[in-house]
């Protein structure tokens, strides 16, 4: 293999049989890995303190890491990421928001497409970047939901 490859022969192989297959590959994306570890957060900050300290952690996410003009930055994609996976948890996979009154901001989807829209437009995002980040972002949060929520259930349990 030349110093210029990128890929080593089994991750070749294993990108070559995906396309083939038209799947993905299981290769480690230290990225969703790590956005993956923010919805375990998110989740476990709603099993174990409940509703609202969820609700304040996205607030204060939003606060401290929507700057203007800074373009969509690791903070605020966790932000966005955990956001997506709350209120998916509340409406689908919780089966039901906390009962709070302020939560209904929180779990409706459109209330949070639109602090989303705002935050990537402070950010400074055109429209075409923001619905596409917007489709990464939501197909990560929902695949990582259902997973996140167990691993999220299993670190409440051992506390």
């Amino acid at each position: 293999m030349n110093a210029r490859s990128r890929y080593t022969l089994p991750t070749g192989i294993a990108l070559l049989l995906a396309l083939a297959l038209n799947t993905t590959p299981a290769v480690p994306d230290p990225h969703e890995d790590r956005l993956f570890d923010a919805i375990v957060d998110i989740f476990h900050v709603q099993l174990r303190d409940g509703g609202t300290a969820a609700i304040e952690r996205l607030k204060a996410c939003y606060q401290t890491h929507t700057r203007p003009g800074a373009g969509l930055t690791p903070e605020l994609e966790t932000c966005i990421v955990q956001d997506v996976a709350y209120a998916y948890f509340t409406n689908g996979l919780h089966g039901h928001a906390d009962g709070e009154d302020h939560t209904l901001e929180y779990t409706d989807y459109e209330a949070t497409e639109s602090r989303i829209d705002a935050a990537l437009d402070l950010a400074g995002l055109d429209d075409a970047t923001q619905i596409e980040e917007m489709r990464r972002i939501g197909s990560i949060s929902f695949k990582s939901a259902a997973p996140a929520l167990e691993k999220a259930k299993a670190l409440s349990e051992h506390q």
